[in-house]
């Protein structure tokens, strides 16, 4: 198996990530509700893109593709900046644009850089993924801009996972469903921010641009059976 850090099992500690979730404000604005995508681009390629505050302060940044296309370059990015970069000529959603006031807010109260870590996975050609497909898409193909990588690709996961992360700057997950059906969630703060049911032959990636105390990223078996990998990349502060 390749794991850097069992994610089952595995509380990353460290510094705090960029501004407590709640602490950064933004001219009195209310956060968005983390359930509900503030922006979604739908591409030609397949790639459907949503955008959701995650946590006052932190945006998520999610891509659904068929596990034959490759999904697009983030790292280096604000959420907005990569709207715009997927949706050239549209205006920004205002939703959007206040959440990212609130990250950028955050950001610049600890003296942080701006911008998601970690650059997209590669194109693969087949219509299944494979262990060694899953490593060098999700899980190694940048490897030096994470402290710690989690990645269940061999052998391929077939029940429930849990993992609890504190104190991050950034953090990337990823799934690949070679067959059922298998519910990603993720938590922040002990509260269940957004699930995705991924079905077989598709991928789902997000980024979490921003801030909050705890992670959770969960997956639950909603088939007779199922086989993932599943990816869980993060920093520290």
């Amino acid at each position: 198996m390749s794991n850097k850090c069992n994610v089952m099992t595995c509380v990353a500690l460290g510094a705090s990530f960029l501004a407590a979730a709640g602490c950064a404000t933004d001219g009195g604005e209310s956060p968005s509700d983390p359930s509900v995508a503030i922006a979604t681009v739908a591409l030609p390629s397949g790639d459907t893109v949503s955008f959701s505050e995650a946590a006052p302060g932190a945006i998520a940044v999610d891509q659904l593709v068929p596990d034959n296309v490759s999904s697009l370059e983030v790292g280096g990015m604000t959420a907005v900046e990569f709207y715009q970069s997927i949706a050239p000529g549209r205006p920004v959603p205002a939703a959007l644009l206040a959440a990212q006031r609130r990250v950028d807010a955050g950001r610049s109260a600890r003296g942080l850089s701006r911008g998601m870590a970690g650059p997209a996975p590669g194109a693969h050609p087949n219509p299944q993924i494979t262990s060694v497909d899953f490593a060098a898409k999700y899980c190694d193909n940048d490897a030096s801009s994470w402290q710690i990588i989690n990645c269940h690709n061999d052998p391929f996961l077939t029940g429930n996972a849990h993992g609890v992360h504190n104190n991050i700057d950034a953090l990337q997950t990823a799934i690949c469903v070679n067959a059922g059906k298998v519910r990603w969630s993720m938590f922040a703060d002990g509260s269940n921010q957004f699930s995705m049911d991924v079905s077989e032959h598709f991928c789902f990636r997000r980024n979490l641009d921003g801030s909050a105390d705890s992670v959770t990223v969960d997956t639950s078996v909603e088939s007779t059976a199922a086989n993932y990998g599943l990816a869980v990349k993060f920093n520290h502060g």
